[in-house]
């Protein structure tokens, strides 16, 4: 009977290890899946950023149209006021002409505005897109190797293929200059664009060391690679020949007998290197 219940606990043990291991593997699967969401949430933060910025290019030329149709208006008024004052000259109809005028210098003004914030819009689309360039470049190195052995004539020819593709995404520091000038031009008071350059600045410095041993790495493995495949076996045979000829005489009361016997050896030399 003791021996019935030990059995049945170690299994209890047993189903209950097993239920923990399978919580475990629940809790793992369920933080890879938290992962996931969060790199999703931040690829869609991206895009929405970009997003608000198309959406701030249309509001600035719906706002342009606007202004452009508002100007249109005011130069029909003005119209009409020349016409009136041609007509009968009054100190209202100069006044509102001298309103109006105003008004449409401040429209233009606004219009100048409104122009200069949507080039510098596109500047700042235009120098992040150029920022980061990606070039793709694969290189086809054909290295043949021909040893010749004149002993007994021995042609070793080798060649090697190597095709070689790198991708390297380079900085160009020129444009990012110009992105930084341009962004000290449109703030003066927030933070926001300082902590961006300061990011971007140590982004910039740790590609710049990981490409550098990147480089580093990748040139010591391609010139190993190069003296594994590139060993070249030669195999010299030399052939040596001994020919010994034997001449027996037997001379008898009756007859005399001539044997003569040939023998050729060939000695075989083979070296590999």
């Amino acid at each position: 009977m003791n021996i019935i219940i030990t059995t049945t606990t170690s299994t209890t043990t047993l189903l209950l290890l097993l239920l923990l291991l399978l919580l475990l593997l629940l809790l793992l699967l369920l933080l890879l899946l938290l992962l996931l969401l969060l790199l999703l949430l931040l690829l869609l933060l991206l895009l929405l950023l970009l997003l608000l910025l198309l959406l701030l290019l249309l509001l600035l030329l719906l706002l342009l149209l606007l202004l452009l149709l508002l100007l249109l208006l005011l130069l029909l008024l003005l119209l009409l006021l020349l016409l009136l004052l041609l007509l009968t000259t009054t100190t209202l109809l100069l006044l509102l002409l001298l309103l109006l005028l105003l008004l449409l210098l401040l429209l233009l003004l606004l219009l100048l505005l409104l122009l200069l914030l949507l080039l510098l819009l596109l500047l700042l689309l235009l120098l992040l897109l150029l920022a980061t360039t990606t070039t793709t470049t694969t290189t086809t190195t054909t290295t043949t190797t021909t040893t010749t052995t004149t002993t007994t004539t021995t042609t070793t020819t080798t060649t090697t293929t190597y095709y070689t593709t790198t991708t390297t995404t380079t900085t160009n520091y020129y444009y990012y200059l110009l992105l930084r000038l341009l962004l000290l031009l449109l703030h003066t008071t927030t933070y926001y664009y300082y902590y961006y350059d300061y990011y971007y600045y140590y982004y910039y410095y740790y590609y710049y060391y990981y490409y550098y041993y990147y480089y580093y790495y990748y040139y010591y493995y391609y010139y190993y690679y190069l003296l594994l495949t590139t060993t070249t076996t030669t195999t010299t045979t030399t052939t040596t020949t001994t020919t010994t000829t034997t001449t027996t005489t037997t001379t008898n009361y009756y007859y005399t007998t001539t044997t003569t016997t040939t023998t050729t050896t060939y000695y075989y030399y083979s070296t590999t290197y």
